[in-house]
C-alpha cells in the first residue's frame, strides 16, 4: 500500500520535499518550528480531507473547497497530496486539481524566497524563538 502512494508525482514530489525539510534542519539551515508547521498543516489536510470523503458518501455537509485549498497554501499540501490518493477524493475534478497545483507551486516560491534570506529579522527571531522553547 505504501509503495502504491509513491508511484504517484505528487506524493513523489511530497517525499522529496519532506527530505529536503529534513535535510535542511539536519544541517541547521532550518529552524525546528518550520518542519513542526509542516506537520501540523499536513496532518490536519489529511484529516480534512478524510472527512470530507466520508461526508461525501453519508451525503452530509462537505468541507468547502476553499478550505481545503487554504490549507494546503499554508503549508498542508504535503498532507492533502496523501490523502488525494490515499482517500481516491478530488482526484477526477479538473478545476480542484489546478487550483491545488496552484496553491503548491505558491507555497514553494514563498518557502523557497523567505529560506533564501538567511539574515532576514523573520528567521532570526524564529530561530532565537525557537531556542527558547525546545521542541527537539
Amino acid at each position: 500500500m505504501l509503495l502504491k502512494l509513491f508511484k504517484k508525482p505528487s506524493n513523489l514530489m511530497t517525499l522529496g520535499f519532506t527530505s529536503v525539510l529534513l535535510a535542511a534542519f539536519l544541517l541547521g539551515k532550518l529552524p525546528i518550528i518550520v518542519i513542526y508547521l509542516y506537520a501540523f498543516m499536513s496532518s490536519l489536510a489529511f484529516l480534512l480531507y478524510g472527512w470530507d470523503k466520508y461526508a461525501a458518501i453519508k451525503g452530509w455537509r462537505r468541507t468547502r473547497e476553499r478550505t481545503l485549498h487554504l490549507v494546503g497554501l499554508l503549508s498542508g499540501w504535503p498532507g492533502a497530496a496523501v490523502a488525494q490518493h490515499g482517500f481516491r477524493h478530488k482526484t477526477k475534478k479538473a478545476k480542484f486539481r489546478r487550483l491545488y497545483w496552484l496553491t503548491v507551486i505558491t507555497n514553494l516560491i514563498c518557502f523557497s524566497w523567505l529560506y533564501n534570506q538567511q539574515d532576514a529579522p523573520w528567521l532570526k527571531s524564529i530561530q532565537s524563538f525557537s531556542r527558547q522553547f525546545p521542541l527537539f
